[in-house]
């Protein structure tokens, strides 16, 4: 058995740790996230790792701005926020970006399962897997986003429609 390598990257646990913050800056509450929301993303973290694949280096940050062409055929992931996590967890960013062109959309939910479709299908990957994580990463973007005081009423969207999916 081969020792593991050691690295600096967090994993996407590591990154959930923004949900512990959360709840003490709101006296154990979840501030303006609904509760219910926060604690389904928790509980769908514990369920996710338990099931997933082996984890890997991810960029952890793939969506379309962050992917460019050269003109031809050569495609380049810029930007990488590097994390160890589920190979699944990598396409989250995907899911609800642009932001906010995303929800902007005449049909965004109509997109969302298209999306979902496509990626599962060349990840082969669980449709529900892909589903759940989306709803997780929105969620912890929220949280995020409470954290810096920014606009988390977006990612707390995007929740809620991948939750009703």
């Amino acid at each position: 058995m081969s020792k593991p390598v050691e690295h600096a990257f967090p994993t996407v646990g590591d990154w959930a740790q923004a949900f512990g913050r959360l709840r003490a800056r709101f006296d154990g509450g979840t501030g303006p996230l609904p509760g219910r929301l926060v604690e389904k993303a928790e509980d769908l973290l514990s369920q996710l790792h338990t099931s997933s694949r082996p984890r890997q280096l991810l960029h952890g940050d793939l969506h379309h701005d962050n992917i460019l062409s050269d003109g031809g055929a050569t495609w380049v992931a810029i930007d990488p926020k590097g994390v160890i996590g589920d190979p699944a967890y990598e396409a989250t960013r995907l899911q609800h970006n642009p932001i906010p062109g995303f929800l902007a959309m005449d049909y965004p939910r109509r997109v969302a399962r298209r999306r979902v479709e496509i990626l599962a299908s060349v990840l082969e990957t669980d449709r529900s897997r892909l589903l759940a994580w989306a709803f997780f990463d929105a969620v912890l973007a929220a949280c995020w986003s409470v954290e810096e005081d920014g606009d988390w009423q977006y990612h707390l969207a995007c929740a809620e429609l991948f939750d009703e999916m």
